[in-house]
């Protein structure tokens, strides 16, 4: 998927309460996170960084 790579990296925001996570692009300089699905098994994962072409996707709470 096409994205503005300058403004904008995949990344997994992990709930602290519920260990949920959710994959989507995070702004990196405001901080901004748009979600777009939610990570419930490795092969969710798996398909979230493929999708992007990452090997390693940071996680933040």
């Amino acid at each position: 998927m096409e994205y503005d790579r300058a403004n904008w990296t995949p990344a997994v925001r992990r709930s602290i309460c519920t260990g949920e996570r959710e994959g989507g692009l995070r702004n990196l300089h405001t901080g901004q996170f748009r979600s777009e699905c939610c990570i419930r098994t490795q092969k969710d994962l798996e398909a979230f960084q493929r999708k992007y072409g990452v090997d390693h996707l940071p996680e933040f709470y």
